[in-house]
């Protein structure tokens, strides 16, 4: 037995009672091990591993009588994953009581190399060294499978590593942790593994479980790998290992949850205007006719809080087939590049929605229709009022180019901007010069200032309410 490798006189005088059939009492138990252990000259240490599975209060009882009677060679120590149902806070000034917290356990990148050099005899670069902590976040059974993985393959490349021990890691973590849990709790991890990042409110929207913020709380306490987003505990997500876990057993067991709970927050977070948050659930939902439907029903939102080049990012995302069938987003994009003044590009798309697509929008609902008749109406008008203002004769490119001059762009800075090479765009500035008849870049600045061509900003903010 374990005692035997102690010390045989504490053998001789443990071994006794817990072979004997007879129930001890509460004071027996701290008796005989403060008795047993004054009789040792070195120090002791009692591990009570996994604490958080003891549910009897006589247990628990038990160890906190002992911690009162403590001999000075005896030492506790408790492993638990959630807070302990005992009286500790005088414990904690009145003896040299320490506690250490799920964060303090997470390595450091010099921890890490010790513990890697120390255990595997590994001298892992730095650069592998970050790319595990980042992988891991720092958690120890994490690095003890990949240094096995590392010392036992031969391998030298970090992905090739983390590719290997992700399953062994996932269903570590599936079964050790998520399989023990309580029914109840275990839905409650499928449906929220699948969220970026949930309060309260979208644990309940999503699960349908009203007590989801005792859940929420009992999770926390428990230290199951959630973490709290925000220093007012508002927003949870779970370690990342911990959600790729599941969700990889739950897109196993049922294949079209995830979709559906993605598409179901993605409602949520725009009903509470979180954009950026609904429009990356209804991305990841890999739904990509969803996700178009989406983004069009929430730009009118979008452009309101004058978010355009946010809402063009996500259109981007769209394949290019879905988003040329799509001319509600495909005029949003030009109201964004017209702000850019990248006209070219603005009055090549509404010329082809004008001359191949007014069949796709009167296909539309009554809604999208009429928000598209009234931008074509609002993007036309701005190309209209530049061109009264264009005595010149300037073209669209040499326009936009004249625009990125008088705020100060260079050459390059220009070509980048409008996908072009530095000498087209020297080619443009010499007929720019010639038509507005200046010699000089600081001439052209002055001249194309007085030009008002680019006051149409008015027309632009007529879009924001279309």
């Amino acid at each position: 037995m374990a005692v035997s490798a102690i010390d045989d006189r504490l053998a001789r005088t443990v071994n006794p009672m817990l072979k004997n059939q007879r129930k001890l009492v509460e004071t027996d138990i701290v008796s005989v091990i403060v008795q047993a252990a004054v009789t040792v000259t070195k120090d002791i240490y009692l591990v009570f591993d996994n604490y958080h599975r003891i549910v009897n209060n006589a247990v628990h009882n038990v160890l906190r009588r002992l911690l009162q009677y403590l001999p000075a060679n005896l030492h506790i120590i408790i492993v638990s994953r959630c807070g302990l149902p005992l009286i500790l806070g005088r414990f904690k000034y009145q003896y040299n009581t320490l506690a250490i917290l799920p964060a303090e356990l997470r390595l450091t990148l010099k921890e890490a190399t010790a513990f890697f050099k120390n255990r595997f005899s590994l001298a892992l670069t730095t650069g592998q060294l970050v790319g595990v902590l980042k992988y891991t976040g720092g958690w120890l059974a994490a690095l003890e499978i990949i240094g096995l993985a590392f010392s036992q393959s031969g391998e030298k490349n970090l992905t090739d590593i983390t590719g290997t021990v992700k399953r062994e890691i996932s269903d570590y973590l599936f079964h050790e942790i998520v399989n023990v849990q309580p029914e109840k709790v275990r839905s409650f991890l499928y449906q929220t593994s699948i969220l970026k990042r949930f309060d309260v409110n979208l644990a309940k929207h999503i699960t349908g479980f009203d007590d989801a913020g005792k859940i929420l709380d009992d999770l926390y306490g428990q230290h199951l790998l959630l973490i709290s987003a925000e220093s007012d505990f508002q927003w949870y997500h779970y370690h990342s290992l911990f959600s790729e876990a599941i969700k990889a057993n739950v897109a196993a067991l049922h294949s079209d949850l995830t979709t559906r709970i993605l598409q179901r927050a993605a409602y949520w977070f725009a009903e509470h205007h979180y954009f950026e948050d609904a429009f990356q659930h209804a991305f990841e939902s890999t739904d990509v006719v969803f996700f178009a439907d989406f983004l069009e029903e929430n730009s009118r939102s979008l452009s309101e809080q004058f978010e355009r080049a946010s809402l063009q990012r996500w259109i981007f995302k769209l394949p290019q087939e879905i988003l040329l069938q799509r001319p509600l987003l495909r005029l949003l994009v030009s109201a964004v590049n017209i702000e850019r003044m990248q006209l070219t590009a603005a009055a090549s798309t509404i010329a082809d929605i004008e001359n191949h697509q007014m069949d796709l929008i009167q296909s539309y609902g009554t809604s999208k229709r009429q928000r598209c008749s009234d931008l074509l109406i609002r993007l036309k008008a701005f190309f209209a009022h530049m061109d009264s203002k264009n005595k010149f004769n300037l073209t669209r490119r040499e326009i936009e180019i004249l625009s990125f001059l008088s705020a100060g762009y260079k050459n390059k800075d220009i070509a980048d901007k409008l996908s072009i090479s530095i000498n087209t765009v020297k080619t443009h500035l010499k007929n720019i010069f010639r038509k507005i008849e200046v010699e000089s870049r600081l001439q052209a600045i002055r001249r194309a200032r007085g030009l008002d061509l680019f006051t149409g900003a008015d027309v632009l903010r007529q879009v924001d309410r279309t």
